[in-house]
């Protein structure tokens, strides 16, 4: 486990422990810790002098930084975060894997820079869950039939040239597969092949391998965009079986 992740395992265990004693939430500044960062801190030895130097200041030597113009200290800050500011380049690299995501980056993260990093993140969570509310609304599904003579297999009710193979459908959908569209997925699924819902029950823990393996292969046959898969192989079949 790396070192950062332990950081904020710990961060969390603390707030949430702390909530039973009407504790105040504490949490790591964002400035503080690029300063830390771009003068060579690695340890928490760092915090403790950064501290103490703190505290000096405020008792001591606070009183020769008073005239100074809050556009001075503003402007120390800045260069501070000169590194986090650098991060808009990796929009670019979300734009190529998804112009709509990188829309979302880019509007998360002028939230954050010119208003607040709570309002930010509050922007990015409300854009992603629209997004996905959007992309579950109106997906395209069809039947496939094949082109004679050909390997293309084009929409049924588009195209009249197209021949459906005997005894076997294949479900085409053109979405997103999230938790939101299941049901939608399902739905389309029995309309289009003709399977009776009700007639349709599969228990997960007495289905044959056969079974679970024709259901999972009917899944693959559909072209998916934004599906989530699970990193476990047989929890995945599993989960197909379910979704049926």
């Amino acid at each position: 486990m790396r070192p950062v992740s332990v950081l904020f395992y710990f961060q969390g265990v603390g707030n949430v422990f702390g909530s039973f004693f009407q504790c105040i939430p504490f949490c790591a500044s964002l400035s503080r810790s690029a300063i830390q960062q771009t003068v060579g801190g690695r340890t928490q030895v760092a915090s403790v002098v950064s501290c103490s130097i703190l505290v000096i200041i405020l008792l001591w030597v606070g009183k020769f930084f008073e005239p100074l113009p809050k556009c001075v200290l503003a402007s120390i800050i800045l260069v501070s975060l000169k590194s986090l500011l650098k991060q808009y380049k990796d929009f670019f690299k979300f734009w190529k894997c998804s112009h709509l995501d990188g829309c979302i980056w880019m509007a998360t993260f002028l939230t954050v820079v010119i208003v607040a990093i709570d309002v930010g993140l509050i922007v990015g969570i409300a854009l992603s869950i629209l997004t996905l509310l959007l992309k579950s609304l109106k997906p395209y599904v069809c039947l496939l039939g094949s082109v004679p003579g050909t390997e293309i297999y084009l929409d049924v009710t588009k195209y009249k040239g197209t021949v459906e193979i005997p005894n076997v459908k294949i479900f085409h959908y053109c979405g997103s597969l999230n938790f939101a569209s299941r049901d939608q997925f399902r739905k389309h699924l029995y309309k289009l092949t003709g399977i009776n819902e009700r007639k349709l029950m599969v228990s997960v823990s007495m289905a044959s391998d056969t079974v679970t393996q024709s259901l999972s292969h009917l899944i693959k046959l559909s072209v998916l965009r934004f599906v989530a898969l699970s990193p476990n192989r047989k929890q995945a079949r599993l989960m197909t079986v379910q979704m049926l």
